[in-house]
């Protein structure tokens, strides 16, 4: 027992359940960074063959990074004891889940197995195995991310991980560890991973050794199961299987594996053509009849838990995109849990969502109603620049194009800054921040002190329909308000408006107002990079309005300027990577759709407000910008953001 002992700089403050290395622990840094510390066993740590391969294996594990993988943070490789510190991750296994539930819903199955996939693949890529693939190290976060644990511990272990990783460990085996051979490859993983999705699917392994007499009885039988064993037609466990996805997993659980997908990314791509009714087929099979199946058309029906009946294959054929499903018994369990350990706050936040989809039952309906606000709830806190980037930026925008925006946002802002007379703005009409009591000057003020933004100048127009608008003005931007803001909207519907347009101000996402247009963008930025750095790709497409901006800018940006751009660009290898615009573009907006939710509170009022916008030049779908308020509502993040406000409910 280590507890209350430090490895590596972490104190070692409970121990958990066993792991197959030897004893895990929970630790945490004096700064508060909780992760998780395994502690190889005694015999482990003294067989030298053992430890070199754990020493190579640590290093190659550290330098990994990918979300969909528990990162390795550091690995005690010196002295009597090894140990590897990993961080930690919340949510549950899907063990936990398909213990609770059985199996999942197909499309629960088919938002979780393409995630690890894709994760695997990047461990593949680096010639990382898993090899010891099973639920129990498939972690689902409450943020909707799904991460893969234990890279690597079979490889370590070698001849003794089916010991050490328990009975259970044999249900996932591929043919040809059950066989003891030592020239396994990435198809072992393929195999193990059709077994995990045959369980998901069906709610049963392929072979679970009935009849034996004891343990070591059933693994035996389980062993010779996988290589010689057809599996039993999914279809017979679970009917309503599409033909194309019975085929997917007969084609990955072959017992030869050089007839199994040949990689992850085959895999993955005939996961995607199966659930569309398109599936690639071994030569000789037949192609289901069939399309994909449609789902009923509709903000909230389209993201219900399970698809409806199957539509014709025109049908299918025509629409580009299925519509986004909320994982709702996923999050239900969630819920179970969140209340069960007392979280009250993140267990509301879920009931919000299922109360919102008309997916609530009695007892989660009654808890939301119990702690809803009565009106708007003016958050006590205020936001600072950590928690806007940890929490409030969205996750999935390009960290480099957000730092050269916010490089040339100084410059570029300047050069189209107007008087306020070109935008028709008197200083009668200016707007006295401090003590104006109209509605919308106290929530403006208000949404913009919680925010923790500079306060911009707030003009009213009474005679005009202008809504919230930005003009750039010189000095300090201001906001324009209309009559149309200013009767019949609630507090709430003010707080999203006027959220959505401060989140704006953020120096990364500025010139996105001023610029107004994606292709105006565009321009600005390849000619940033263009100046900085001479050999940065353009798309063909942009060359000439790129070249014409370049002779605009050039004279204007400040060598400083240019120096930190070209930095910027070697530490994000972004000539090699590139640079996606468009989904850049896209993810200021789900920003601004966040910030507007975190403004008013009030999740039907945002919902309704992103549900009813118009669908401009660069946006995504509507349903696509809904369910990422959705899932932003139920995730750490926000969370993190509620608990900083002071709006986070507490146990009554």
């Amino acid at each position: 027992m280590l507890t209350g002992q430090n490895i590596l700089g972490y104190n070692l403050e409970a121990q958990l359940d066993p792991h197959p290395l030897g004893e895990l622990y929970r630790g945490a840094q004096p700064q508060g960074d909780t992760v998780d510390v395994k502690v190889l066993a005694p015999e482990l740590a003294g067989d030298a063959q053992l430890r070199q391969r754990f020493t190579r294996m640590a290093g190659q594990l550290m330098a990994l990074n990918h979300a969909g993988l528990v990162k390795v943070l550091d690995a005690e490789t010196e002295g009597e004891r090894l140990s590897l510190v990993t961080e930690y991750v919340g949510g549950f296994t899907l063990k936990d889940i398909l213990e609770r539930r059985t199996r999942l819903s197909f499309v629960e199955a088919l938002a979780v197995i393409p995630r690890v996939i894709t994760a695997l693949e990047k461990a593949h890529e680096e010639e990382i195995y898993h090899w010891g693939l099973c639920p129990g190290c498939i972690w689902l976060e409450p943020s909707g991310n799904t991460r893969i644990a234990d890279l690597g511990v079979a490889r370590v272990l070698g001849q003794a991980w089916p010991t050490r990783a328990g009975a259970n460990a044999t249900f996932y085996m591929s043919p040809e560890q059950a066989q003891g051979r030592s020239d396994l490859d990435h198809r072992s993983d393929v195999y193990s991973l059709a077994v995990v999705f045959y369980e998901a699917l069906t709610g049963r392994v392929p072979f679970a050794g009935r009849g034996g007499k004891d343990a070591d009885d059933v693994a035996a039988r389980v062993r010779e199961a996988h290589s010689k064993q057809a599996p039993p037609d999914p279809r017979d466990l679970r009917p309503a299987l599409p033909d194309g996805m019975a085929d997917v997993l007969r084609r990955a659980l072959a017992k030869d594996r050089s007839k199994r997908f040949q990689d992850l990314g085959e895999m993955l791509a005939a996961i995607k053509a199966a659930e569309w009714g398109r599936v690639t087929l071994p030569t000789g099979a037949t192609a289901p009849a069939g399309g994909r199946r449609e789902r009923p058309t509709g903000p909230v029906s389209e993201l219900q838990s399970e698809p409806a009946a199957a539509a014709p294959a025109k049908e299918a054929a025509a629409s580009a995109k299925a519509p986004p499903v909320f994982p709702v018994d996923t999050y239900r369990l969630v819920c179970r849990k969140y209340r069960e350990t007392g979280q009250i706050d993140r267990a509301w936040c879920i009931c919000a969502v299922l109360s919102y989809l008309k997916q609530a039952e009695p007892e989660e309906q009654a808890f939301y109603d119990k702690y809803r606000p009565t009106g708007y709830q003016s958050a006590p806190g205020v936001m600072n620049q950590d928690t806007w980037r940890k929490h409030l930026l969205h996750p999935d925008g390009d960290r480099f194009i957000g730092a050269v925006m916010g490089t040339i946002a100084p410059t570029v802002s300047t050069m189209m800054a107007r008087p306020h007379k070109a935008f028709g703005l008197k200083p009668d009409e200016k707007r006295d921040l401090a003590s104006d009591q109209l509605l919308f000057s106290r929530t403006f003020r208000h949404v913009s002190g919680m925010l923790g933004l500079v306060q911009p100048d707030l003009y009213l127009k009474p005679d005009q329909q202008a809504g919230l608008l930005m003009a750039h003005t010189a000095d300090v931007p201001s906001f324009v308000v209309g009559a149309d803001m200013l009767r019949g909207r609630s507090e709430e519907e003010l707080a999203f408006t006027i959220g959505w347009q401060l989140s704006y101000l953020r120096p990364e996402h500025f010139l996105c107002n001023v610029l107004g247009e994606p292709s105006k963008f565009k321009a600005v930025f390849y000619a940033s990079m263009k100046i900085a750095e001479p050999e940065f790709p353009v798309p063909m497409d942009d060359v000439p309005a790129v070249e014409q901006t370049i002779k605009s800018m050039r004279s204007k940006l400040h060598s400083s300027v240019v120096e930190h751009i070209s930095t910027l660009v070697r530490k994000y290898d972004a000539i090699r990577t590139g640079s996606n615009l468009s989904r850049w573009w896209s993810m200021v907006e789900l920003t601004a759709n966040r910030t507007g939710l975190v403004a008013c509170n009030n999740l039907e009022v945002a919902a309704n407000r992103i549900l009813t916008s118009a669908q401009t030049v660069g946006s995504l779908p509507a349903a696509d910008r809904l369910m990422d308020v959705l899932l932003f509502m139920v995730s750490e993040s926000y969370s993190a953001i509620r608990t900083q406000l002071g709006l986070a409910i507490e146990q009554a």
